[in-house]
């Protein structure tokens, strides 16, 4: 199989919207209400990811290709957590959200894109990449764990993308010998 990691462009966002929709159904089917899950709509993701792709933002999107299909997407950009100093966010970067069309996990894809955000996150010359992942999420911090991300003690309930308190906790990367938190 071949993996080809690229930028994501505007004629990407219907089937980034399509497995941003799948992925979260598979992903969290036991973290976050069905009702929730259930009620995600097509063509809301659509528009905010025709809307992401067109903004001039800090974020980096990215595609994972499967044999020339997209199967995955990222999201990355300087960090943003509101307990970093000014000095520690111009060194930091963050992974925002690794989606995977669930028929294609076990591929590679999410290791794929993992390795290229870090290679871009060298080539940013940041010190530190860090993330956000939702703490029963077992999977995804599997994966993290193996490219050396570690947790931090960080905690935090997050209620933007449903009423429920989901619980997420903060996984860092040092990539220098310079620690920032």
């Amino acid at each position: 199989m071949n993996i080809k990691i690229r930028r994501a462009t505007l004629s990407d966002a219907s089937t980034i919207a399509s497995i941003h929709i799948a992925a979260w159904r598979k992903s969290y089917a036991n973290i976050m209400p069905a009702a929730f899950l259930a009620g995600l709509d097509y063509n809301d993701k659509y528009h905010n990811w025709r809307s992401a792709l067109t903004t001039a933002n800090a974020g980096r999107y990215i595609v994972a290709e499967l044999s020339g299909k997209v199967a995955g997407f990222a999201v990355y950009g300087p960090a943003r957590d509101k307990d970093m100093s000014s000095s520690e966010k111009s060194r930091a970067g963050e992974l925002v959200a690794i989606n995977i069309d669930p028929a294609q996990w076990s591929q590679g894809l999410g290791a794929a894109l993992v390795e290229y955000i870090l290679t871009e996150a060298s080539e940013e010359h940041w010190s530190t990449l860090y993330l956000w992942v939702i703490k029963s999420n077992q999977r995804a911090i599997a994966l993290y764990n193996r490219y050396g991300f570690q947790y931090d003690g960080n905690d935090k309930i997050d209620r933007t993308h449903c009423d429920a308190a989901i619980l997420e906790s903060r996984y860092v990367k040092y990539l220098t010998s310079e620690t920032l938190l």
